[in-house]
């Protein structure tokens, strides 16, 4: 009887629990599960924009995926820009963590908040300040080109050539986003110990050896968690190069996801669409998983 009572309670215990975890398993399956699996049946149609009448194709439009040679453009730019923009907005958030986590430090407060305020901005606003700031003709860049006398001004074009235009994309995501990667090195700079540095001073460390040997092993989970959301939101880039450059000269600066808006929405091809969208879905799988295994295997215990 005994052993049979605590049963029905660890039963309503189990049940209680399952009551509480229902509501958010449902909406995950409506919001998460639901639209992959869904997806991935799309992906093996030939689903358009106009025909009622949807065609089991197979995995066709995942051998269009890999045969397309925009593909491995969109795939070599879009790491171009993911390497580019990770490694550089990682740096400057650092450097300006570092240079701002002082607490005695006058006037930290407004540099905190103006190196964060861009990225509250949206990607429209700031992508069309730095297209005009960048303009040859009417821009600041074009009035200092102006000022120095050249002439062919067409010829400094950034948005004419396929590097320059990605180092343009590359500098208004970093320009923005380094704030925000500036406040969660803070938070984690601010939670470290104090008598760590202290035993380093007694021990005649230098800023730099201190820097390099204690805050540098210690922020690690900072920067797993900035380089983890900042890989991520590169690997899926559309905003800024759709409106900075909308994937041109021809496909020079196309990233993967200006490649799926042109194929899926623009180009009515829905299920090829998909196809691509489900393609990219595993390669970011993939990345971040190789990504927080690396960094968690460089944390330090304190």
């Amino acid at each position: 009887m005994k052993a049979r009572t605590v049963s029905k309670i660890h039963l309503a215990e189990r049940l209680t629990a399952y009551t509480f975890v229902l509501p958010m398993l449902i909406i995950f399956s409506i919001v998460v599960i639901y639209p992959t699996i869904s997806g991935f049946f799309y992906s093996l149609t030939d689903w358009n924009a106009l025909s009622v009448k949807i065609n089991m194709v197979g995995f066709y439009n995942y051998k269009r995926v890999v045969t397309d040679p925009v593909f491995y453009i969109a795939v070599k730019n879009t790491l171009f820009l993911t390497v580019l923009i990770v490694v550089f907005q990682n740096i400057f958030g650092l450097l300006f963590a570092v240079l701002l986590n002082n607490p005695g430090q006058r006037g930290k407060n407004f540099f905190r908040t103006t190196f964060f305020i861009p990225s509250l901005l949206s990607a429209i606003v700031t992508c069309y300040t730095w297209l005009y700031i960048t303009n040859v003709y009417v821009g600041t860049y074009g009035l200092l080109l102006n000022a120095l006398h050249v002439k062919n001004l067409v010829n400094y074009d950034f948005f004419l050539k396929p590097l320059p235009a990605l180092l343009v994309i590359a500098f208004t995501m970093v320009w923005q986003y380094s704030g925000y990667n500036m406040v969660i090195y803070l938070a984690g700079l601010q939670s470290m110990p104090l008598d760590i540095f202290d035993a380093a001073d007694i021990d005649g460390a230098t800023p730099i050896q201190k820097f390099f040997r204690i805050t540098l092993p210690l922020i690690v989970p900072s920067i797993t968690v900035n380089t983890l959301i900042n890989v991520v939101g590169c690997l899926k880039i559309f905003d800024q190069v759709y409106i900075m450059t909308k994937g041109g000269p021809g496909n020079s600066t196309t990233s993967v996801g200006t490649w799926l808006y042109n194929s899926a929405i623009a180009g009515g091809q829905l299920g090829y669409g998909t196809a691509i969208s489900t393609v990219l879905f595993l390669g970011v799988l993939v990345i971040a998983f190789i990504q927080v295994t690396l960094l968690r295997s460089k944390e330090v215990e304190l």
